[in-house]
């Protein structure tokens, strides 16, 4: 069995490498911090979207590309890593968009629109996902709320900001 990789980013990264594991395959992390990645059973290697080396890529049937966090050049380093992908013959890139990302009026969604642009050029098989909005991009905003319980949500949409309650009155369910 060869291969299958994933470009770590947080919980999700994580998550796909478990469920490749209950899968019974092989995955190969690629990571920004190779100190930060641990795990019985996967391979480690350093990748990073902005150099995006293809030789670190070589073996590998399917790049799980999770979107960048770069938002000053996200679809440059999404690019770069698809180019990276193509020159190691990488056989598929499964890639986490946005919903709706065509008419979607978030300020990062032009961002996935250039990817999915990128990905249908280069000629690779490709699996998008467009997935919603994920709930942890949230967590770095819970403990900023105002005496009433409101704090700003960190992603805007065209521009606008969303205000959102917060409660902290309940304990959490384990």
């Amino acid at each position: 069995m060869r291969p299958c990789s994933a470009l770590i980013s947080g919980n999700a990264g994580r998550l796909a490498i478990a469920a490749l594991q209950a899968r019974g395959e092989k995955p190969v992390a690629l990571v920004r911090s190779p100190e930060k990645a641990t795990g019985p059973g996967v391979e480690v290697r350093p990748f990073d979207c902005a150099s995006a080396n293809p030789a670190v890529l070589k073996g590998v049937d399917t790049l799980v590309l999770i979107s960048s966090s770069d938002f000053n050049d996200r679809a440059g380093q999404h690019r770069n890593a698809i180019a990276a992908a193509k020159e190691a013959g990488v056989g598929r890139i499964v890639y986490t968009s946005i919903l709706k990302g065509d008419a979607n009026p978030m300020l990062l969604a032009a961002d996935h629109i250039a990817t999915e642009a990128a990905l249908t050029v280069s000629g690779i098989p490709a699996t998008i996902l467009r997935n919603g909005w994920y709930a942890e991009n949230y967590t770095a905003a819970l403990g900023a709320a105002d005496p009433a319980g409101q704090t700003d949500l960190p992603a805007p949409l065209a521009g606008e900001r969303a205000r959102m309650g917060l409660s902290r009155s309940r304990p959490a369910k384990s």
